[in-house]
This record gives structure tokens, sequence and C-alpha cells, in this order.
């Protein structure tokens, strides 16, 4: 979305201009990637997400490129194996809910991991968007396409009025 077409979805408004993706810094879209990492994994079980699970994850798997070196060597084995889960390499969806994952449990990651990720919140942010720069784009423009789509969102999630 080209800066024009922002100015005036948001009615010219400097301030909810600003409240846009564009404009955050790592923590806050860290932030954002842990509250949709959230989000898919609580609507996992719900069934009446199902047309939001499956028309957000159309919209947001594109073709990217494997992220499986985009994790620790302990994380790709234990993603082989199944421990997390199942994950499909190739799934922007799936990388949300592994970042989302290495970020809940970054503290209980030995030094070296923890490193390879680099410091909360900007250099972890940073580590994945280095190599997909557009998935925050992509996950916060599916999310406001298909938000309407959740049948009773949990309290907080996305009180932001620029997405509901």
């Amino acid at each position: 979305m080209h800066a024009v077409s922002l100015w005036t979805c948001y009615e010219q408004n400097a301030s909810d201009l600003l409240r846009h993706p564009l404009f955050w810094d790592g923590a806050k879209c860290l932030d954002f990637i842990m509250r949709l990492g959230n989000l898919l994994v609580w609507i996992k079980g719900v069934s009446k997400a199902a047309n939001f699970r499956k028309t957000f994850r159309s919209t947001m798997d594109i073709l990217i490129q494997p992220w499986q070196a985009s994790v620790d060597p302990k994380t790709q084995k234990q993603v082989t194996k199944g421990t997390y889960g199942t994950f499909n390499y190739m799934s922007s969806t799936d990388l949300l809910k592994m970042m989302r994952h290495k970020r809940v449990h970054f503290l209980e990651l030995k030094p070296g991991a923890q490193s390879f990720y680099g410091e909360l919140a900007e250099e972890f942010y940073e580590h994945f968007r280095s190599d997909y720069p557009d998935l925050l784009m992509r996950a916060y423009d599916a999310l406001e396409q298909h938000i309407a789509l959740l049948p009773n969102l949990p309290n907080g999630y996305y009180d932001d009025p620029l997405l509901i």
C-alpha cells in the first residue's frame, strides 16, 4: 500500500497514520506478531473460526523461501520430529506461529540459541524481518481483511480501532 492510499485510508489524520505498522518499532512489531500468534493458536480448536483460518491462511501463504534456516539448529530438529506439532517450512502462517513460540520461550533458550536470534525485541524481530520483509504487512493486511470472520474474540485482542 502506498503512502498516498494510506493517507486517504486514514482520513488524513496523522495520528492514525502513524499508528500503521509501517511506522512501528521492532518491539511493537514483535508484540503484534505475538498477539497474532496467540490468536492463531487460540482459534485452532474453535470450530466457528474455521472460515477465518482458511481465508487467513490463503491470504497469508504466498510462496516464501523455506524458513528452516531462520530458526536455530535445535529447533530445526524439534520441528522435524514434530515436538512442537506440525509445521510447514514453506508456510508464512506457520512462520508466524514459530516466531511466537520462540519469543514465548526465549528466556529458556541456551545463550548460544539466544544470540542466534539477537536481543529482544529489536534484534529478535529484525532477525526474521531481514529474511521476510513483507511478513508483518501481509499479516496485518490479512488480519484486517478477515477479522470480522472471527466469532467472540477473547478480551484484549486487537482493541485497535484501525483493525476492527
